[in-house]
């Protein structure tokens, strides 16, 4: 096959999803403020969801998930930008503290921040304290953590398998 034929078969149409040989038709790098205008209408328009038909109907030559990225991270309406408040970064801790490094979990709990925001700060966060030789989590959310997995626990230990309590004392014997 020629060369311009390649070139000019969609990626669907020559089933190597967006990649020929090498070549790309799709765009890479920055996003220019008309396919960020061009973006933001499709969502307005259709919602969210399916990014994959956000690049092949809107017009945009860019993937999906390139999409989804530029919509979550840069142009969603409810984005908080800027520094974290105090309330933020203690609510991280505590989140980190239980969770662990799970950042879209923590995403969920903290509208308006993306989850590589707030991975980010975590990091720094942590390279800050190990460089300053102090500890990663204070010790009063060490506290909480524990109380509340010591409460779960409790409480878990009191019920059986179908909500009922498994004290002996209780329950009939015919």
């Amino acid at each position: 096959m020629s060369k311009d034929r390649r070139s000019s078969l969609s990626a669907e149409e020559s089933g190597a999803g967006g990649n020929l040989g090498g070549e790309s038709l799709l765009k890479k790098g920055r996003w220019t403020s008309a396919e960020d205008a061009i973006l933001t209408e499709y969502i307005k328009k259709h919602g969210e969801g399916n990014w994959n038909a956000v690049q092949r109907h809107s017009g945009l030559a860019r993937c999906g998930k390139s999409c989804r990225l530029r919509w979550a991270n840069h142009l969603r309406p409810n984005l908080r930008k800027g520094a974290f408040t105090p309330e933020e970064e203690q609510r991280i801790i505590e989140l980190h503290a239980r969770m662990g490094n799970r950042w879209a979990r923590m995403a969920a709990e903290l509208p308006g921040r993306t989850d590589n925001e707030i991975k980010n700060y975590w990091n720094t966060r942590i390279n800050r304290m190990q460089r300053a030789g102090l500890p990663i989590y204070p010790a009063d959310v060490c506290l909480r953590v524990l109380i509340s997995s010591q409460e779960s626990l409790d409480i878990g230990s009191l019920t059986n398998d179908f909500g009922q309590h498994d004290d002996v004392s209780q329950t009939r014997q015919f």
